[in-house]
């Protein structure tokens, strides 16, 4: 795509030969004639002419980049300016526009100039451009609108001055606008607007005045007009007359007012309303009250009253404690009622008795603790019923017997004890029933016989101690049932013979016996959920007949062994067995799970590996937190597509060099908090794909030099808190790709300079925790470390080029070290380094200059160290010092605020335990905020006003990254 012109150009008229041609001015006029010339002069001398761009496959669309307006200023395109329809003003500075500065795009049909900090428009901005449709406003300063701004745009259909600050629109603004359709005004600050503001409008269709502050309507603000959609939602009105609308009036957003009454209700014409997030006490009718403004049309309805067209109606989140009489009477054609989150305390027979068309009502979150039985009688259309989170405690035999069209009924969270026969079965059509957060006890006999469309079915959260036989007669269609969090003991066959259930859950109850068979009958069953029960045992005829189960989870309950349970379940794809106390598992457990993927062993007690051999599809494996001593490659016999492995938190002493050979698809292996003292060199020979390996917290005492390298693809090493004393200088040879480096906590006491050169994507290297004396320039390859964490070592020597390549570091930490001196380019070329931890050294002076190549750091610390004195103007090319710690040193006088008044901004000072004398530092020890510019202060630091909080704690990332026992 290329530009027609590609820069902008600035022409300037030549003063020379202006002056020139008016040198004899002055000898033919007076001298107040010559002021006014040289004045006119000296404004337009410095016009400039901005060029706007077109692209070649769209020349008629111009884009104004960057440009800066002042008054005079003009803008031209290199295609003809009559042949643009089109310009758009992108990161442009157009405070005032200017007068006639469009007068050459004769045929403008559309113009961008929002977010361009316009302030105000110069009355004859537009005069020129009469073609113009669309005007895009938004996102400016503009305060006012005055009379003449949109003079002669009689073309003009959408105007967007919406995001601005307009307080004020003068009555005639928008007098010459007859076409217009589209007016925004929202997020403005507008709090009236005259009632002819908007009376020459006749074509109007839309006007959103959302998000302002408008108190009061006036009846006549949009008379003979033909609107059709009305926002003036998040305002401040009181009290709404609908009668304020046009009979035009579609829809009417009114949301987040304070509207506490509405009168002369209903609105007639409205279809979709909203009231929603108000105030709303009370709703009064034409019987009760008329508008003073609309007196004709109250005397031509009252005759003949209009049935309501409205099919949305939104008052959630009010103040209704009751439905208004007559509220709804005559809403023959409404369809979805919002009455949530209010104050509802009970329905009767006349709320709802004219909504026949109603297919949606919601009432949720009210006070409901009694529903007539008649409440809902009319209701015949209705498909879904929200009466969740009320107080009802029980329901009336008949209060659902109308609603034979009911799909989805939701009475969760409410207090209900006792469900009967009589409640449901007469909802015929009903598919989705959510009882849970209720206090049932039984399910009894024949509860939801005749529901043989029923497909979900929720009791979470009950009391349910009994399910009684026959609860569940013809419930052909059920294939969700949600049990959990009950107190069910023990389930028969007969209980749960529902062929079609696919899904059950039955987590968080008391079962402690799984009957033989008890699931026969669940011939489709495809997910069973028995966790955290208290299981003990299990037999061979549990699961009988599940052939179609693909996920088991009986986690967390108290099995001990593991029979041949599963062995007819051919399609199972999860096993999750964790948490439990199995010490003993059969050869054939898992015999024919030849589709199996992922198996949960662990937190368990189990000693010996268990047989899992020819578990072709196995992916993940957990077996960690066991007692699992042994493991060879007999014990992944066939696993070929295992991919995740975790082994750790056992007893595990020996590792043999075969044990993982066959696994070459394995990219993660965990073998953490083990006993392994010895790896062999071919250990992970053949495991080309392992991305993650994890070996902290075993007894590790050296790493053969080979042992990764196989490990092309790794990107993750983990040997911290082991025994390592050295590391070899080829042991990363091949390993080019590892991102991140853990040898923390071992008794690592040097590092050869060739460590780490074949790691040059190294992101995160953690060597704190060891026994470090000197670094030398061993990091000098890894361009893109971004943190270095060498904390609690003993380095006593820091050479000047240890850190001169990380150009990318982020966090450098050297905190706990014997650290005496800093060579002035030791942080040479850390341009990018945000935290820099220093403190618990040996320093006792800092050199001028040693942290001038630290213009990101954020948070240096050097609390505890030997510094008796530091120069303020050490700091000085630390622009974005934030925290500063020096707590715990040998200084005696300070003045932060020379610190800060160097960098330029405010800081906090962690400053406790030092020996201060000066008198800036014993104020500071008195007060927790300090204003550098109070009257005692004054003196030291003249005309700087920025506050600094002392004592300020470490933020948390910071603070474990620098913890005294050295994790990462």
């Amino acid at each position: 795509m290329q530009l027609s012109r590609s820069q902008h150009i600035c022409r300037f008229p030549s003063k020379l030969n202006t002056l020139k041609r008016t040198s004899h001015i002055k000898q033919k006029f007076p001298i107040w004639y010559q002021l006014f010339l040289i004045t006119a002069f000296l404004s337009t001398s410095d016009a400039k002419t901005f060029t706007c761009v077109t692209y070649e496959n769209n020349e008629t669309t111009a884009y104004c980049n960057n440009i800066t307006f002042t008054e005079n200023d003009k803008i031209k395109t290199a295609t003809k300016e009559n042949r643009i329809t089109e310009i758009r003003f992108v990161n442009s500075k157009i405070k005032n526009i200017p007068t006639t500065f469009l007068k050459e795009f004769k045929n403008l049909e559309k113009l961008i100039l929002a977010d361009s900090e316009i302030a105000s428009i110069h009355d004859s901005a537009f005069v020129a451009v009469t073609e113009l449709s669309e005007l895009w406003l938004n996102k400016n300063y503009i305060t006012r609108i005055e009379n003449l701004t949109f003079s002669h745009l009689w073309a003009l259909e959408i105007l967007d001055l919406s995001e601005n600050s307009i307080e004020l629109i003068e009555t005639d603004a928008l007098y010459d606008l007859k076409n217009l359709r589209m007016i925004l005004l929202y997020d403005n600050k507008i709090s009236y607007f005259h009632p002819n503001t908007f009376l020459k409008l006749t074509a109007l269709k839309t006007i959103n005045l959302s998000d302002n502050s408008i108190s009061y309507i006036h009846s006549l603000w949009l008379p003979d007009l033909t609107v059709q959609n009305v926002s003036i939602s998040s305002n401040s009105l009181s009290t709404i007359d609908v009668f304020v609308f046009p009979s035009t009036v579609r829809i009417v957003d009114l949301r987040n007012n304070n509207i506490t009454s509405v009168v002369n209700w209903p609105p007639h014409h409205v279809v979709n309303l909203d009231l929603s997030h108000n105030s709303i006490l009370n709703i009064r009718n034409q019987k009760e009250t008329f508008s003073i403004f609309n007196v004709s049309f109250i005397t031509n309805t009252s005759l003949t009253p209009l049935s309501p067209r409205m099919v949305t109606l939104n008052i959630q989140n009010n103040k209704l404690y009751s439905i208004p009489e007559e509220f709804l009477v005559q809403f023959t054609a409404l369809r979805v009622l919002h009455l949530s989150n209010n104050f509802l305390v009970s329905l009767n027979a006349q709320d709802f008795i004219d909504l026949s068309s109603l297919t949606d009502l919601h009432l949720k979150n009210n006070k409901l603790k009694y529903i007539s039985e008649k409440a809902f009688a009319n209701l015949h259309s209705l498909v879904m019923l929200d009466v969740s989170n009320n107080e009802l405690t029980d329901l009336l035999e008949n209060t659902f017997v109308f609603l034979i069209n009911l799909r989805e009924v939701n009475l969760r969270d409410n207090k209900i004890t006792t469900i009967l026969p009589e409640h449901f079965n007469p909802m015929k059509s009903l598919t989705k029933l959510d009882l849970a957060n209720n206090e049932i006890e039984i399910i009894p006999q024949d509860a939801f016989t005749n529901l043989e469309y029923l497909n979900l079915l929720n009791f979470d959260n009950n009391n349910i101690k009994e399910v009684e036989v026959g609860w569940a007669k013809n419930l052909s269609a059920l294939t969700t049932l949600y049990l959990r969090r009950n107190s069910i003991v023990s389930l028969t066959e007969e209980n749960l013979n529902i062929s079609s259930i696919r899904y059950l859950y039955l987590t968080n109850n008391k079962l402690k016996i799984v009957r033989d068979g008890f699931l026969i009958f669940l011939v489709n069953l495809e997910t069973l959920d028995l966790n955290n029960n208290y299981i003990s045992h299990l037999s061979e005829h549990s699961f009988w007949g599940l052939s179609k189960l693909t996920y088991l989870s009986i986690r967390n309950n108290s099995l001990g062994i593991i029979g041949d349970y599963f062995t007819h379940l051919s399609s199972l794809s999860v096993l999750d067995l964790s948490f439990n106390v199995i010490n003993n598992i059969s050869e054939n457990a898992f015999q024919n799970l030849h589709r199996i993927t992922n198996v949960h062993l662990h937190h368990n007690s189990i000693k010996h590996m268990p047989k899992l051999k020819n578990l072709e599809e196995l992916t993940y494996l957990y077996l960690s937190n066991n007692t699992i001593e042994h493991v060879t490659s007999e014990h992944f016999g066939g696993m070929r597509k295992l991919v995740h492995l975790y082994l750790g938190g056992n007893r595990i002493k020996n590792i043999y060099s075969d044990t993982f050979h066959q696994l070459k698809l394995l990219r993660e292996l965990d073998l953490t908090r083990n006993l392994i003292e010895d790896i062999p060199d071919l250990t992970f020979e053949g495991l080309k794909l392992l991305d993650k390996l994890y070996l902290q917290d075993n007894q590790l005492t050296t790493l053969p030099s080979d042992v990764f390298k196989d490990l092309t693809s790794i990107t993750s090493i983990d040997v911290s808190w082991n025994f390592l004393r050295s590391i070899p200088t080829d042991l990363f040879k091949t390993t080019t790709l590892v991102s991140m480096l853990n040898l923390a906590n071992n008794l690592i006491d040097s590092v050869d300079k060739d460590t780490f050169k074949y790691l040059p994507n190294l992101n995160y290297l953690y060597l704190q925790n060891n026994r470090l004396k000197n670094i030398g320039n061993s990091f000098s390859d890894m361009q893109f470390l971004t943190v270095l964490h060498l904390a609690n070592n003993s380095i006593d020597n820091l050479p000047e080029d240890s850190f001169l390549h990380l150009r990318s570091l982020v966090h450098l930490l050297l905190n706990e070290n014997h650290i005496q001196t800093l060579p002035i380019e030791i942080f040479e070329n850390l341009s990018s380094l945000r935290y820099l931890n220093i403190s618990n050294n040996r320093i006792h002076s800092l050199e001028m200059g040693v942290f001038d190549s630290l213009p990101s750091v954020t948070h240096l610390y050097l609390s505890y160290n030997s510094l008796t004195h530091i120069d303020e103007y050490i700091f000085a090319k630390i622009k974005n010092l934030e925290v500063l710690t020096l707590a715990y040193n040998k200084l005696t006088c300070l003045n932060p605020c020379y610190i800060a008044n160097r960098i330029d901004r405010s800081m906090f000072v962690y400053h406790e335990g030092n020996p201060w004398e000066c008198p800036f530092m014993q104020t500071a020890e008195r007060v927790k905020y300090v204003n550098c510019n109070i009257p005692n202060l004054q003196e030291h630091t003249p005309g700087y006003t920025h506050k600094f909080n002392f004592d300020y704690d470490y933020d948390e990332i910071i603070a474990n990254m620098t913890d005294t026992d050295g994790s990462s």
